[in-house]
C-alpha cells in the first residue's frame, strides 16, 4: 500500500499541469489499484498455501501412516507433558495398553494385509470410545496407547472395558474374511497403570502399563487388567 501511495503521488506529480485533467490522472489510478488488488491476492494466496503445505507436514510428523492416530514420537512427549502436568496440579493420571490377541495368527491365516486392516479399524474403535479429553496414539506394531488425563485407576478401567467390550463386538476383519457375519473374531488385552507412588514418571507408566498388559493375555485373553 506505502509503495502503491508513493508511486502514485510521484506519477501524478510528473503528470500534472495547468493543462491537466483529472481523467488523466484518474485511469492511472485505477490501474494501481487494480495491481494492487491482484498483488494482495496473489500474497494472501500464497500464504495460504504454505499454511496447508504446513499442516500437512506436521500431520505427517505426527501421525501414523497406518492406523492414522499420532504416532510413538507424539505419544513420548505427550505423556511426558501430561505426566508433569498432573505432577504440578496433584491430578490423577493413567495409561492403557491396548493389544491385539492372536494378531500372529490372524497375519498367518488371512495375510499381512488382512492383519493390517485389523489394527485401522481397531483404531477406529478405539477413537470412538475414548473421551474428547484421551490421547490415543500407535505405541507399538500391535499396541494402542491412550492417555487418560484427570483420570482415577479405578476410572480408567471402567474406560477399558468399553474399549474391550466394543472391540469384542465389532466385527474388525474384512467382510470377505469374516463371511459377512457380525461375529467379531478379534479381541484386545487391555493393560491400566495410573500415575503413583509406584509409577512416578512417563517412563514407570509405559512399564506398568505393559506389564498389566502381559497380565492381561496370560492364560485367557480378552481380559484387563490394572497394575
Amino acid at each position: 500500500m506505502f509503495v502503491f501511495i508513493i508511486g502514485y503521488i510521484g506519477y501524478a506529480s510528473i503528470r500534472w499541469d495547468a493543462d491537466t485533467r483529472l481523467e488523466d490522472i484518474g485511469v492511472p489510478l485505477v490501474f494501481f489499484g487494480v495491481c494492487l488488488v491482484l498483488a494482495v491476492s496473489t500474497l494472501a494466496l500464497s500464504s495460504l498455501q504454505y499454511v496447508r503445505r504446513l499442516t500437512v507436514l506436521e500431520n505427517e510428523n505426527i501421525n501414523d501412516s497406518l492406523m492414522g492416530i499420532p504416532n510413538y514420537r507424539y505419544f513420548v512427549a505427550r505423556l511426558n507433558k501430561e505426566v508433569a502436568r498432573s505432577i504440578r496440579y496433584k491430578l490423577p493420571l493413567s495409561l492403557l495398553m491396548v493389544d491385539v490377541d492372536h494378531l500372529r495368527k490372524i497375519n498367518e491365516t488371512y495375510g499381512h494385509t488382512v492383519g493390517d486392516l485389523v489394527l485401522i479399524a481397531l483404531a477406529k474403535v478405539v477413537l470412538s470410545v475414548a473421551r474428547d479429553t484421551d490421547i490415543t496414539a500407535r505405541f507399538g506394531r500391535q499396541e494402542i496407547a491412550v492417555i487418560a488425563p484427570n483420570t482415577t485407576a479405578a476410572d480408567a478401567a471402567r474406560l477399558a472395558e468399553r474399549i474391550r467390550h466394543a472391540v469384542e463386538t465389532t466385527s474388525l476383519l474384512p467382510a470377505e474374511v469374516n463371511g459377512g457375519g457380525d461375529g467379531a473374531g478379534v479381541t484386545v488385552s487391555i493393560g491400566v497403570s495410573s500415575l503413583g507412588p509406584h509409577s512416578r514418571n512417563a517412563q514407570a507408566l509405559i512399564v506398568a502399563a505393559s506389564a498389566a498388559r502381559l497380565d492381561a493375555k496370560h492364560g485367557a485373553p480378552n481380559r484387563i487388567a490394572v497394575r
